[in-house]
């Protein structure tokens, strides 16, 4: 028999159970995201014209990083963080 502890219990479980795949779905698009800004971060060693490109989004953020990578992670993720120089911002 069923008691009404148990039945708060299975609902927990199924609840969690959805969230797990949920969490999953969440881990797999993010490390896609990563992937590709890796990706990116490793042409730029190779291309100057994606170099440049990047070289000119820093100068209108600041100028300079002492961490491109997670530079790169603000701009596409968190963009309200940066500060760029002698623009204006559109939201």
């Amino acid at each position: 028999m069923a008691t009404e502890f148990n039945v708060i219990i299975s609902s927990c479980r199924k609840s969690y159970a959805a969230f797990q795949q949920l969490a999953g779905r969440t881990d797999d698009a993010l490390y896609h995201a990563l992937g590709d800004l890796h990706a990116l971060r490793f042409r730029m060693r190779n291309e100057p014209v994606l170099r440049a490109e990047f070289d000119e989004l820093l100068q209108m953020n600041g100028g300079k990083s002492n961490n491109e990578t997670l530079f790169l992670v603000k701009y596409v993720v968190f963009p309200h963080t940066l500060r760029q120089v002698g623009a204006t911002r559109v939201t």
